[in-house]
């Protein structure tokens, strides 16, 4: 099943229970991102794979 982005926008503009959720997945994926990376570069460092600039 496909879904064009402009019937997504107006969808999303009609249902503020499709605006709340969106806006969680979107945050969440961004805190994720945020905290994951940090995490990769520790274990790299932490086993001295990499060395600390």
């Amino acid at each position: 099943m496909t879904i064009e982005w402009t019937f997504f926008l107006s969808e999303l503009m009609q249902n503020p229970i499709l605006m709340v959720v969106t806006l969680l997945n979107i945050g969440v994926i961004v805190v994720n991102g945020a905290t994951d990376a940090p995490n990769a570069i520790a274990t790299a460092v932490s086993t001295r794979a990499m060395k600390p600039r």
